[in-house]
């Protein structure tokens, strides 16, 4: 994925399945990611602490 670093993305529904995914792949490329969730905070932190790895 070129060109995604200094990129912004919103991403909804990060706290599990490929919402997840999607939300640490693009972070891990490069891209500034502002992280959504609606039932579960914790899987919300455990993205935000995945998508550094």
């Amino acid at each position: 994925m070129r060109g995604l670093k200094g990129k912004n993305a919103l991403i909804t529904g990060t706290s599990s399945g490929i919402g997840q995914a999607i939300a640490i792949r693009l972070a891990q490329e490069g891209c500034n990611i502002a992280i959504n969730y609606r039932k579960s905070p914790e899987g919300a932190e455990d993205t935000e602490e995945k998508r550094s790895m």
